[in-house]
């Protein structure tokens, strides 16, 4: 048995194992041994081979040819679009449509109950407006005194104010009405409001000056400013829920329109074409009125 085990053993070569890289070395990543220069010399060489039968085929090109597949691509910013729904049958292709619109609708209605979920759960206390705004010099909260004689504001009830105020660009503004132009031109928002003017600006948590005097409010520094930047990452979460909103509902005024022309009814177009180019700019689909019984 001995004997046995001993012979399997001769003439064989000791198992070498390959070195790992130096510790000197290591900042420099793997190092690379023959099997894989010859894995990388095998893929570069049959990229290589691949380039050069597309420049022979390109070469050889008749410009004449024609393939029927050239009837359903088109070649746009240098890639190749392949349009499916040329290949399709009408029937096929109005099941599509018909996914394509429930999918939609359902994500819009997914997206609308989060953000309404969010929007309840959070209060928009510090935002004015919600839309991007890349006007850097875009005037911030102004306090505007107003003399009650003078005042022609109509009184509305609560859900009259926020149409109107929704259909106008929102401003933060503070209106204060005061009973004379003497009283007006003296007017002190510090002292109105009983805080710093340094506080003036906070549209909420504006401390009095007497909280502040008595100490009655202690917050560590950084606790206050980790709180401020998760208030910002939520107003920023919530902004970006609603752009997603409005591209969802852009395109689905796109499919619907799409769904609308290949339905068969009849419609105009008004094209609107470019003066110097002649290139259709824009195009406009007006459906013929049928009376229905």
């Amino acid at each position: 048995m001995s004997m046995g085990k001993s012979w399997n053993k001769l003439g064989r070569k000791g198992h070498r194992h390959e070195r790992a890289q130096p510790e000197s070395r290591r900042h420099l990543g793997f190092l690379e041994h023959h099997r894989d220069y010859v894995q990388r010399a095998k893929d570069y060489h049959k990229k290589e081979d691949e380039l050069n039968h597309l420049r022979l085929l390109a070469s050889m090109k008749n410009p004449d040819e024609f393939h029927s597949d050239m009837v359903h691509t088109k070649v746009f910013n240098g890639r190749m679009i392949v349009d499916k729904e040329s290949k399709l049958n009408p029937r096929r292709l109005k099941e599509i449509r018909e996914g394509d619109h429930k999918y939609i609708l359902m994500q819009l209605q997914h997206e609308q109950n989060k953000l309404k979920r969010e929007l309840g759960s959070f209060h928009c206390v510090d935002a004015a407006d919600l839309s991007v705004d890349h006007d850097n010099d875009r005037k911030k909260s102004e306090i505007e005194i107003i003399e009650s004689s003078n005042s022609k504001l109509d009184v509305l009830n609560e859900k009259a104010l926020i149409t109107a105020k929704a259909s106008v660009n929102k401003k933060a503004d503070h209106i204060i009405f005061v009973d004379g132009n003497e009283e007006r031109c003296t007017f002190d928002a510090s002292k109105y409001f009983k805080t710093p003017k340094q506080l003036l600006a906070h549209k909420h948590n504006r401390l009095k000056t007497s909280q502040l005097a008595t100490g009655q409010i202690k917050m560590d520094p950084e606790r206050a400013t980790k709180l401020k930047k998760q208030t910002l990452l939520k107003y920023w979460q919530i902004q970006g829920r609603i752009h997603k909103l409005e591209n969802i509902k852009k395109y689905q005024h796109h499919l619907n329109l799409k769904r609308k022309i290949k339905s068969g009814d009849k419609f105009l177009v008004y094209k609107k074409r470019d003066v110097n180019s002649g290139k259709i700019v824009k195009k406009r689909y007006k459906w013929i009125k049928q009376r229905k019984r």
